[in-house]
């Protein structure tokens, strides 16, 4: 039998992962696009960091506060980039909506919690298949409620069927990303996992770079925010 306080923090640890985040993060891309999005979504490791020393009494080394720095330099300088994501029409960037910033802290603020609330259910479970069930099964509950609102219901059937493939493409991946997570947790500090799931980051810069060059921006404030981020990371890791 799951222990109760496993459950619970599973529970409350999908809600944080599935509606905080992913809500927070999509609206963060929306309105100041991809790299500045996923930069400010790694406060998160500052986030988890944290937790994980005060909830789970990890330990706090150098090289750990060097990289919480370092990632601390990387999203102020995405953040402080008054670039925002190129309009289709006239190719000139536009302003930096404050909400598409507090959005994406909020996603970083949601994965942080998360992670420790996930970790703590994991350890007392102790398999991570059994805990993303229950943790994705909850978190399926909430999703599926939302489609009481009509509404959604009548623009998720004017989805064309290549969006929709895109859709089902991104969510398996994202599905097996989770579960590669909730395994490195059963193994490894919340502190030493969140930061080298974050090197994330450097994929999108890539990815970003030839599949949205002209929907995205890549100034120097955004390319070093990424390698001081990514720094931060390795030292996080080491």
């Amino acid at each position: 039998m799951v222990p109760f306080l496993a459950g619970l923090s599973l529970t409350y640890g999908s809600w944080y992962l599935t509606i905080g985040s992913w809500k927070t993060f999509f609206n963060s891309i929306r309105l100041v696009g991809g790299n500045k999005a996923a930069a400010l979504a790694r406060t998160s490791i500052l986030y988890a960091v944290i937790l994980g020393i005060i909830v789970l009494k990890e330990s706090l080394t150098i090289l750990l506060a060097l990289g919480i720095l370092c990632i601390i330099a990387g999203v102020t300088l995405v953040s402080i980039e008054r670039q925002g994501v190129k309009e289709n029409n006239q190719g000139e960037p536009s302003k930096t909506p404050s909400l598409g910033i507090l959005s994406g802290l909020g996603s970083g603020l949601c994965w942080g919690v998360s992670a420790v609330l996930l970790k703590s259910g994991i350890e007392e479970i102790g398999s991570p298949s059994a805990a993303a069930v229950i943790s994705f099964g909850a978190a399926s509950i909430v999703i599926a409620s939302t489609l009481l609102r009509r509404e959604l219901r009548g623009i998720l059937s004017k989805i064309d069927r290549s969006s929709l493939t895109l859709f089902v493409i991104a969510g398996v991946l994202s599905a097996t990303a989770q579960l590669f997570r909730f395994t490195a947790f059963s193994f490894s500090p919340v502190s030493v996992v969140t930061p080298i799931v974050s090197s994330e980051v450097v994929l999108v810069l890539l990815f970003s770079f030839f599949l949205n060059r002209n929907l995205e921006v890549f100034t120097w404030r955004i390319i070093v925010g990424m390698i001081a981020a990514v720094a931060g990371v390795i030292l996080l890791s080491t």
